[in-house]
């Protein structure tokens, strides 16, 4: 008798197991394509690097020979690049969806990977079975390095020196290490084109802001500040910490989706 009842309730369970995995199959979907996206840099200005404690300040004494350059990235407070990317949804109960999706920036300057976990709330345009649009919330973590500019000469101060071993000069691009959490709000159109293949586009705004920043100046790495940061300008003031980079900037997706299996409803 304890042997059946064992018996049963595997049985039971493999049942169950299948009818979980059959509707798990029936409301999931993939998708993927391209995009462009781009930010703008905020509480982020430029600064200086400097001998000044080796050679004195040329500001000072015009025979000093001090070595400074601009680090500019006033310049460059935005970009916009391309990106890929490759979602699976999930269909919790209509008209709530739940998503995973993994992007990678197609830049030779920034590359950045996200991986983003979020909701969505679809609804028919008009009654139009063939047009829904979808309205996404998204979190997002972040990493990878970001572009911000190059070093430039400054008139009246040598344009190549060396400090600690570390050798700077005019035209050394400058990147950022970043890691972080990003926020994502956005709008789907979606068209059917059959029972299991639709297509999209998604337009939407990115928030950013990163716990830590590390500046990359050629080959040298800082994640916290040195003596020889300072203010622009031809006095000295010491930058208290590097900047920190918050992005907040638009962006657009176009891409397919298709239906891992054909949708039955739920109430059949």
């Amino acid at each position: 008798m304890k042997k059946s009842f064992i018996v049963l309730a595997l049985l039971n369970c493999g049942v169950s197991f299948s009818q979980f995995k059959t509707k798990l199959l029936e409301s999931s979907s993939i998708f993927g394509g391209v995009g462009f996206t781009s930010y703008n840099k905020l509480n982020v200005s430029s600064f200086d690097i400097s001998t000044y404690q080796i050679t004195g300040l040329n500001s000072v004494n015009p025979t000093n020979n001090e070595g400074r350059l601009l680090m500019n990235i006033d310049k460059n407070l935005s970009m916009s690049f391309p990106n890929i990317h490759l979602g699976y949804d999930l269909n919790l109960y209509t008209p709530i969806h739940v998503q995973s999706e993994f992007s990678m920036s197609l830049n030779d300057k920034t590359n950045c990977t996200q991986l983003t976990f979020g909701g969505s709330y679809e609804f028919n345009y008009k009654k139009k079975k063939k047009l829904t649009f979808s309205l996404i919330g998204q979190v997002a973590f972040t990493t990878g390095s970001v572009y911000l500019g190059k070093t430039d000469s400054i008139s009246g101060y040598d344009a190549s020196f060396e400090i600690e071993s570390k050798t700077f000069k005019a035209d050394q691009e400058i990147k950022s290490e970043v890691k972080g959490t990003s926020y994502l709000l956005s709008l789907r159109p979606t068209y059917k084109i059959n029972k299991r293949l639709s297509v999209y586009m998604e337009g939407g705004f990115r928030y950013s802001q990163l716990k830590k920043s590390t500046f990359t100046i050629g080959e040298y790495s800082f994640s916290s500040t040195q003596d020889y940061f300072v203010e622009s300008g031809s006095n000295v003031t010491n930058l208290s910490n590097l900047p920190k980079l918050i992005f907040q900037a638009p962006f657009i997706q176009f891409g397919l989706i298709w239906k891992i299996k054909e949708f039955v409803p739920r109430d059949h």
